[in-house]
């Protein structure tokens, strides 16, 4: 039952949301001069890895029936976990990311109503409308980048006016990533995949956001090289929607890495670990899909 919850939610990816809130903290954090206690950042992240949880079980609750012909193997179409349960662990699961969100700063918990609400609409009701199911994804993933900036005081407008629109970068290079990169994944299910190269493109580009904000050499070298990597998978000899989506995937936290170095090294390395966790967790667990 606990093997077949942890890949129902998909256990290492959640480590991607977690880094959100870490990276996020960290740049507002150093915007606002405020010190934020760690535990505070811990609990966020913690939050944020429940919400993800949640929506991977919603989502595959939602598909129950399309998984049972394409994607056998998951699970709740291959009898490892029933709809009921999943259903159920998906409720505790959105609880229990408010409770924490709350428990790490009040602010937060008003920052999970419009989170929830946007993975329930990627989950449900755009599910078949390609186009706005990528967008809300993308939000989805922009309002949990956007909490780690609340987490550390972002409401508080103590930060300069000119701080603003450099922090709201980050939130915004993650809608465009997860845009584009969700937008790839639907030419998986495509005969005609004529549209995956440009979408593919776009995505690795948008490792390289980071640069907008810091052009310090950790950043450059590191933007470049996640470019080129997530870029191989679009354009390599073995090129494919799923590899431009597993490789983008897998690497989040280091995107968040990036994006936090010039702020806070330190919590920097603390998203390079939650990456390497996040690839032993896949090892021990058995992943080899997003």
């Amino acid at each position: 039952m606990i093997g077949a919850l942890v890949r129902l939610v998909r256990l290492p990816n959640t480590l991607s949301a977690a880094s959100q809130i870490v990276a996020g903290a960290a740049l507002a954090a150093a915007a606002t001069g405020r010190t934020l206690a760690p535990w505070r950042v811990v609990v966020g992240a913690l939050g944020a890895a429940a919400f993800y949880a949640f929506g991977m079980a919603l989502n595959d609750w939602y598909d129950r029936d399309r998984d049972r012909r394409i994607a056998p193997g998951r699970p709740i179409p291959s009898g490892q976990i029933s709809a009921r349960a999943a259903l159920i662990a998906a409720i505790l699961l959105l609880a229990l990311g408010f409770v924490l969100f709350a428990v790490a700063a009040p602010a937060l918990a008003l920052v999970g109503i419009p989170l929830a609400l946007a993975i329930f609409l990627y989950d449900g009701p755009l599910k078949e409308k390609p186009r706005a199911a990528a967008v809300a994804m993308g939000l989805c993933r922009a309002i949990c980048g956007l909490a780690g900036l609340v987490l550390a005081g972002l409401l508080e407008l103590k930060c300069a006016g000119a701080d603003l629109p450099r922090l709201l970068l980050y939130p915004a290079s993650w809608l465009l990533l997860v845009t584009a990169v969700t937008a790839v994944s639907q030419q998986e299910e495509r005969v005609d995949t004529r549209g995956l190269l440009p979408l593919a493109l776009v995505t690795a580009l948008a490792f390289a956001t980071p640069l907008l904000a810091d052009r310090s050499p950790v950043v450059v070298v590191g933007a470049l090289v996640m470019v080129l990597v997530v870029g191989r998978e679009a354009f390599g000899p073995r090129a494919s929607a799923g590899a431009v989506v597993r490789r983008t995937i897998f690497s989040l936290p280091l995107f968040d890495a990036l994006w936090a170095w010039p702020a806070a090294p330190t919590s920097a390395l603390a998203c390079g670990a939650l990456f390497l966790l996040g690839n032993l967790l896949r090892r021990l667990v058995g992943q080899r899909s997003s």
